[in-house]
C-alpha cells in the first residue's frame, strides 16, 4: 500500500525525525523499524545537498520520507518533490488562500501549476516521465499545519479542499497564538487542540502530530487523543541522551561508585 493511501484510509503510522542532515544518520534511524522518516527543513540548518542525501539513503532501505518545508513557496516546494519524496509538510496554514497555494504547487496542470522537471522522482529518466504525471498527484501525500487560533477557525473550509491529505497539529506554536506561549496543556489550548480534532473528524481527515519527546506517557497522551499519523524523537536528542547516560555511567565507575 502507497504512503498516502495509508493516510487517507488514517491507518496508524510511526516515525521519527531528522534534523541534523547527516545521510549515515538517515540510514540508521531507516533500519530502526519504523514506517516513515520526517526530515524537517523548516528548524535545522541542513541544505539541499544534505536533504538529497538523506532522502537517498532512506528510500534505498525502502521508508517513505517526508519531509517539512522550510516556508510555502512554490520555488521550494518545487525542489523539494523533485528529489523524490513521499510526502510534504507545509507548516503554519491559516487560510484557503495559503492552502491551495500550497497544494496546487504540488500538483501537475491542469490540478495545479508545479512545473515539469522531477529528476530524482522519476530516478533521473529511469522511470517513465508519461506514468509519473499521471500517478504523482496519487503518490504524494499533502499535510497542512494547523498551528495557531486563525487557523482552526478557518479548518472547516480548509478541510473540504481536495488533495488536503492529512493534517499536523502545531500544539506550541498554537499556544503562543493565544499568548500562552510554551503552556502547551493549558485549558484553552487544550479547547483549541480538541475543536481541530472534532473538525478534523467530522471531514474524516487524518490528524498527526510532530513530537520531539520519547517519553512513553507523553507519547500517550497526544496519541490517547486520536492521532493516526506520529513523529517523535529526533536525530540530535538520540545522541544527547545516550552520550549524557554513557558519560555520567563512566564518570561513577571511575570515581569506583
Amino acid at each position: 500500500m502507497l504512503f498516502r493511501e495509508k493516510i487517507l484510509n488514517k491507518i496508524p503510522v510511526c516515525g521519527t525525525h531528522i534534523s541534523t542532515g547527516d545521510f549515515i544518520v538517515a540510514d540508521i534511524l531507516a533500519q530502526c523499524g519504523f514506517d516513515f522518516i520526517w526530515i524537517d527543513t523548516e528548524h535545522s540548518c541542513m541544505d539541499y545537498r544534505d536533504l538529497l542525501a538523506c532522502i537517498s539513503v532512506i528510500r534505498a532501505r525502502g521508508i517513505p520520507v517526508v519531509v517539512r518545508a522550510q516556508v510555502n513557496t512554490p520555488a521550494h516546494t518545487k525542489r523539494l518533490l523533485e528529489m523524490g519524496i513521499d510526502g510534504i509538510v507545509f507548516p503554519y496554514i491559516e487560510t484557503v488562500e495559503q492552502a491551495k497555494q500550497a497544494i496546487a504547487s504540488c500538483l501537475y496542470p491542469p490540478q495545479g501549476f508545479r512545473g515539469f522537471g522531477p529528476l530524482g522522482a522519476v530516478n533521473y529518466g529511469l522511470r517513465d516521465n508519461a506514468e509519473y504525471i499521471e500517478k504523482s498527484s496519487d503518490e504524494l501525500a499533502i499535510f497542512l499545519q494547523v498551528e495557531s487560533e486563525t487557523a482552526v477557525k478557518n479548518l472547516p473550509q480548509i478541510c473540504q479542499l481536495e488533495h488536503a491529505d492529512g493534517f499536523i497539529l502545531g500544539p506550541c506554536d498554537m499556544s503562543g497564538s493565544i499568548g500562552l506561549l510554551g503552556q502547551v496543556q493549558s485549558e484553552q489550548n487544550m479547547a483549541l487542540i480538541r475543536s481541530t480534532m472534532d473538525i478534523l473528524a467530522q471531514y474524516d481527515k487524518c490528524p498527526g502530530i510532530s513530537l520531539g519527546t520519547t517519553e512513553e506517557n507523553e507519547q500517550r497522551f497526544w496519541i490517547d487523543l486520536g492521532l493516526r499519523f506520529v513523529s517523535a524523537g529526533t536525530d540530535y536528542d538520540y545522541l544527547c541522551q545516550n552520550a549524557k547516560k554513557n558519560a555520567q555511567q563512566l564518570q561513577c565507575l571511575m570515581k569506583g561508585e
